[in-house]
């Protein structure tokens, strides 16, 4: 009945509102379902709380990676797209001279495209000129690391990283040459603006 659904407060985790408003419809569809006599009305309240959630069912077992949806660079918890900080940082030992801005605002949208978010939320640092060595060698390479809070996946990470090998490639930078770190950043892990994304 009504009167037993749990209510989600302001104070509540987004994720744990979402979570506690979802299995609320749950318990008012069952308690409907066994009023009106149906033989399963647990099913059909799981049934509901998928079609009002599909972002759940992308959810892979123990919480460790999120499949997102065709929008790309989505937050499961909030359907929206995650601001803040795809940061992507290379570095190379390549002196990029005048192209070097060229480079950089390429890669900004390299970035926004394949995580499918705002070009306005990217930040890019290169280094060129720095002293890095392959193999053994001093030879035309670059490593770097991709930051986001959310969008990192398989589909996302082969779209950029096949653009800024691309880049890369222009400067002599053979693809085979380049090593770029991604990594999904948890919100209360990204400090941004005097906090975290968290709060």
């Amino acid at each position: 009945p009504p009167s037993v659904v749990p209510r989600a407060t302001p104070e509540m985790p987004l994720l744990n509102r979402h979570t506690l408003l979802l299995f609320s419809a749950v318990l008012l569809v069952s308690a409907s379902s066994a009023e009106r006599g149906e033989s399963d009305p647990v099913h059909e309240g799981a049934f509901l709380m998928l079609r009002l959630s599909p972002k759940l069912q992308d959810r892979t077992e123990g919480g460790s990676r999120q499949e997102l949806p065709a929008g790309k660079g989505i937050d499961p918890a909030t359907g929206e797209v995650c601001a803040g900080d795809p940061s992507l940082v290379l570095n190379t030992n390549v002196a990029l001279g005048e192209n070097k801005a060229a480079l950089m605002r390429a890669a900004s949208k390299a970035v926004a495209s394949g995580l499918g978010k705002p070009e306005s939320y990217v930040a890019v640092a290169v280094n060129d000129g720095q002293h890095i060595i392959w193999g053994g060698e001093d030879t035309p390479c670059a490593l770097g690391t991709l930051y986001s809070l959310g969008g990192i996946n398989l589909e996302n990470n082969k779209a950029v990283s096949a653009a800024i090998t691309s880049l890369l490639g222009d400067f002599g930078i053979s693809p085979n040459r380049i090593y770029v770190s991604c990594f999904d950043v948890p919100r209360e892990n990204m400090m941004y603006n005097g906090a975290t994304f968290a709060g």
